[in-house]
């Protein structure tokens, strides 16, 4: 356990004792690399703040991250990681974890007769052939990485948009594209940053 704690301390996280729920895997956890908050991962991190805002004062990421036994830079580190590895804007990442499981890496949802149909915290459907187990889905890694895969293979409208109503119906779809703009919008102005990401109406 000690590989674990000094983890933790280098991220700036709690002992896995005091916190409520495992977030991943000890061992994949401790075998992680430290991120190396290059540019894109703070934009990331900052993205997710930015989405966790509360007006009402209830909630932020930081009071989330405490409540799930999480880090959120290596959270961020995950999304830049899957969205890199498959060429897909991480606000997309960032926008349906949000909108799925508030970024929890442990959510599981959709249950049938006791066992989850959706794990993760992009909420992938475990049920249909193929596709990952809920341990597997579990490693913000693994997770983001094979969303922003099985989003990277979905079809384009005529003006190079993705069809997000694939994902999860057209009010999610909606939901995803307003994030996102949202998220560009304020983004730009302290990094200069610009979406190339488009989600069909």
């Amino acid at each position: 356990m000690s590989l674990v704690f000094l983890f933790l301390s280098l991220m700036g996280g709690q002992p896995l004792e005091s916190t409520p729920e495992v977030a991943f895997p000890l061992v994949a956890m401790a075998q992680r690399m430290i991120p190396s908050h290059d540019e894109q991962v703070m934009r990331v991190h900052t993205a997710m703040t930015y989405i966790a805002e509360d007006p009402k004062g209830r909630y932020s990421l930081d009071f989330l991250m405490r409540k799930w036994g999480q880090d959120s830079f290596l959270m961020a580190d995950a999304i830049v990681k899957g969205a890199r590895a498959h060429d897909v804007d991480p606000l997309i990442l960032v926008s349906v974890a949000w909108i799925e499981s508030k970024f929890r890496v442990v959510a599981k949802g959709d249950h049938l007769g006791g066992a989850p149909r959706s794990c993760g915290p992009t909420q992938v459907m475990i049920v249909f052939k193929g596709r990952p187990t809920c341990d597997q889905l579990m490693d913000p890694y693994f997770a983001y990485e094979w969303t922003a895969g099985h989003i990277k293979n979905w079809p384009r409208r005529r003006d190079g948009s993705i069809d997000m109503t694939k994902y999860n119906g057209p009010k999610e779809a909606a939901q995803i594209r307003l994030y996102v703009k949202y998220l560009s919008k304020r983004l730009s102005k302290e990094f200069q940053y610009r979406s190339s990401f488009q989600v069909a109406d």
